[in-house]
């Protein structure tokens, strides 16, 4: 398997620095930024296997940057992304918003490094095989559909 590569975006520069750190010790390359713009031209440069996502940025919300990544016809669409929601917000409100979004777990802050080496390590091992299931259920739809028009 191919280093992952996480996208780390928070707005906190301290945060950062603590979750790069983390996830290059559970072995992910990470890049990282502060804002979603900046993150939306970071996935436009290359892939990504793993995003942890701030959910209240200050320009454009976490919430909203999961749902253009989940979107089909967003330029960041990306399936097979691994979305970690990261908030300090411990309303189930805020973060029910966040998985409605699309994000796969997320994660509350503050965190510790095992807390978030434990995240990492799931994303590592989960998001292939979701995205294998994935791709499995795709072509059994079309299969089911062919089959339909067959009759």
């Amino acid at each position: 398997m191919d280093t992952p590569k996480t996208l780390i975006v928070d707005d906190e520069t301290s945060t950062l620095e603590f979750c790069e750190g983390v996830f290059r010790t559970a072995g992910h390359k990470t890049r990282a930024c502060e804002t979603a713009h900046e993150a939306r031209l970071l996935m436009g440069e290359e892939p990504f296997d793993n995003i942890l996502l701030d959910i209240h940025l200050k320009s454009t919300s976490g919430i909203e940057l999961c749902r253009e990544i989940r979107n089909p016809e967003a330029a960041i669409y990306r399936p097979s992304l691994w979305v970690i929601g990261f908030t300090a917000d411990h309303k189930h409100e805020t973060i029910m918003a966040m998985l409605l979004a699309g994000a796969n777990d997320y994660l509350l802050k503050p965190a510790t490094p095992e807390q978030l080496w434990v995240k990492a390590t799931v994303a590592l091992f989960a998001q292939p095989k979701l995205w294998a299931l994935k791709k499995r259920n795709a072509l059994l739809e079309k299969e089911i559909e062919r089959m339909a028009r067959l009759h």
